[in-house]
């Protein structure tokens, strides 16, 4: 049985909601161990509903390749690994995968891990999520965490607006029927958290949350009609949160940390609710990101630190961002700058936004640069500003919907083990270096399309190159296998640069045709037929 909840797909996701989308594609290998295994072409801000692709396939039963016993008994004796897998090709000819290729299906996530959890290396599963807890077997791959238990990495209770609030429910076949309810029942803590997944319908409750809580739409038409209370270590994704009779602001993020992915802020036609307040300095800890404010009188309303703010879309607005003067002691993030692998990539809407789109009352400049205005005028976005605002350079119009995201996986070819101080140099863009990672795990939100070459360095490790075409709107997961050998003094390093040289207005150019020949990506905004 295979239940379809999503038709389309979205979305980016950065390492707190990691990667939904819908369409794979094997890139071509070359001689090496540096192997990409992912190409998901999925928009940054895509359609949400009304599309005819699921991002997420929730099944009753794990597909799994499972070959004759005798077979793998057989496989005692030394035997090569090729690929780095943690496969030897005696185990890689029992499950008839290539011992060449990290991902003999190419789905995004290496044949060991998916015979470790009993997948099917041999299928592309990579939107499956058979344990039903709201996580693909992508994302759990790249979490580190179980596909195969819905407990893994946090327990999961789950929400419908048909469910009854009783302690014993809370399961899928028995949910309970209230958000309230289900944070109580569900003991949520910073060190024990808890994922409560919605499903769709309307949620006509203001919810307040406690550290601890995931709160994440399970099918994407999940609404809450009301106000959110924002806590620490707390995660809002796949879902929408809807001013109803008497909201002022539909979230309030006072002095808190928290990662938002995906969540629409709508008001109504009058246009007079905030969408986030923020205030204090633990939100320069917070991401915001993919993210959609319309119908409101202001998007974020920021009186101190700025939290971080990317590939989110702000139309049909009298304001789309205020920063609070006169001054603000940690102003932390910026918004946008081509410097900053992690920040810009926003669209502005300039034709739906009445007033202005950022308005800063700060007497320090603030960094608007690497954002989309619907506009390649200079003088109509710098008229869309107020106060210290610096917008340029700024993307080509339509461009920040086409953002491309890469994420790197770096482990020890023989142990599996992940090389966690791997350093990245981006040499298309002036980024600084990345050395910082998830478990092995390193990442560029924000990419413009191209081909790209990857040379990867390790001390006491043998360097791997592969060449990557990197399309406008995907997201590319590229796992890597080093081989260790012992002389080697040099810093590790994952070098990504592009061949040729590319402009701005090139990059528009490409766009634009992508816009033209790309038609599965040129999706309108999320949740934009629900308006």
């Amino acid at each position: 049985m295979e239940i379809r909840l999503l038709n389309r797909a979205v979305t980016f996701a950065a390492l707190g909601s990691l990667l939904l989308g819908i369409h794979t594609q094997a890139l071509a290998s070359t001689p090496s161990a540096c192997l990409p295994v992912l190409l998901l072409a999925s928009p940054a801000a895509s359609d949400f509903i009304g599309g005819d692709e699921p991002w997420l396939r929730v099944t009753s039963s794990i597909r799994i390749n499972t070959p004759p016993l005798d077979c793998l008994n057989e496989c005692t004796g030394p035997s090569p690994d090729a690929d780095g897998d943690g496969l030897t090709a005696c185990e890689e000819a029992c499950y008839a995968t290539n011992d060449a290729l990290l991902d003999s299906d190419a789905d995004g996530m290496p044949d060991s891990f998916e015979t470790d959890f009993g997948l099917d290396p041999l299928s592309e599963d990579a939107q499956e999520d058979p344990d039903i807890d709201g996580l693909s077997n992508l994302e759990e791959f790249l979490a580190r965490s179980s596909p195969v238990d819905p407990n893994s990495p946090f327990r999961t209770f789950h929400v419908a607006p048909d469910g009854t609030d009783t302690a014993k429910a809370g399961g899928l076949e028995t949910p309970w029927a209230s958000i309230a309810f289900a944070i109580q029942q569900s003991g949520a803590t910073p060190d024990n958290p808890a994922r409560i997944l919605l499903a769709d319908g309307l949620y006509n409750e203001n919810v307040a949350l406690v550290p601890g809580v995931h709160l994440r739409g399970l099918g994407g038409a999940a609404v809450i009609v009301g106000a959110v209370a924002g806590a620490d270590a707390t995660d809002l994704s796949n879902l929408e949160i809807r001013a109803g009779a008497a909201e002022s602001v539909l979230l309030e993020m006072n002095d808190v940390t928290m990662h938002l992915s995906r969540v629409v802020f709508r008001g109504d036609t009058a246009r007079t609710a905030t969408g986030i307040l923020v205030d204090g300095t633990a939100p320069c800890d917070s991401v915001i990101e993919n993210c959609t404010f319309t119908s409101l009188r202001t998007g974020l309303d920021v009186a101190a630190s700025i939290p971080l703010i990317r590939r989110c879309t702000f139309t049909d607005l009298i304001i789309g961002i205020i920063l609070r003067g006169p001054d603000a002691a940690f102003p932390c993030h910026t918004l946008g700058d081509p410097a900053d692998r992690d920040s810009g990539w926003n669209t502005f809407d300039l034709g739906t936004i009445t007033g202005r789109a950022i308005i800063n009352e700060r007497s320090q400049p603030v960094f608007a640069q690497n954002n989309d205005w619907g506009t390649n005028d200079p003088n109509v976005i710098k008229s869309s500003v107020e106060g210290e605002v610096a917008v340029e350079p700024f993307l080509p119009a339509g461009s920040a919907l086409f953002a491309a995201a890469l994420f790197c996986t770096v482990w020890e070819s023989t142990t599996r083990e992940p090389i966690l101080d791997a350093t990245i140099d981006l040499q298309v863009a002036p980024y600084p270096l990345l050395t910082g990672s998830e478990a092995g795990l390193y990442s560029y939100p924000a990419l413009a399309e191209g081909d790209y070459e990857l040379t990867i360095t390790a001390p006491d490790h043998t360097g791997r190159q592969v060449d990557i075409d990197i399309p406008a709107g995907s997201v590319q997961s590229i796992t890597v296998a080093l081989q260790a050998f012992s002389d080697d003094d040099g810093p590790r390093r994952c070098f990504l640069r592009r061949p040729r040289a590319t402009t701005i207005e090139d990059a528009g150019d490409a766009l634009m045709l992508a816009l033209l020949g790309l038609s599965l990506l040129a999706t309108s905004r999320w949740f934009g037929h629900a308006a």
